[in-house]
């Protein structure tokens, strides 16, 4: 369940940043002055947040998702050694 629930994640956060990113108007305007502050009109704010939404945090739960499956191929490596150290010691006696 943990590699559905880390795709989900990754679609709907990638799938927002993109969003974000390309929007033709603040989606927040109650913090358009607060960008200024940072030499950022509102509009480039917006598409900033959500560029590090959709590109930093993707790399984040791909590596996530590699991890996940390097798990899961070396738990599967240890399980058919284990099954072939029980058919082994079985069909020895």
């Amino acid at each position: 369940m943990s590699i559905v629930y880390l795709f989900t994640t990754a679609v709907h956060t990638s799938v927002l940043g993109a969003l974000m990113t390309m929007a033709r108007s603040p989606w927040y305007p109650r913090y358009a002055s607060r960008s200024a502050a940072f030499g950022l009109t509102p509009l480039g704010d917006q598409a900033l947040a959500g560029m590090i939404m959709w590109i930093p945090a993707s790399i984040a739960y791909l590596i996530a998702a590699l991890l996940i499956v390097r798990r899961w191929l070396g738990d599967s490596d240890l399980e058919v050694r284990r099954r072939e150290q029980l058919g082994f010691a079985v069909s020895s006696h």
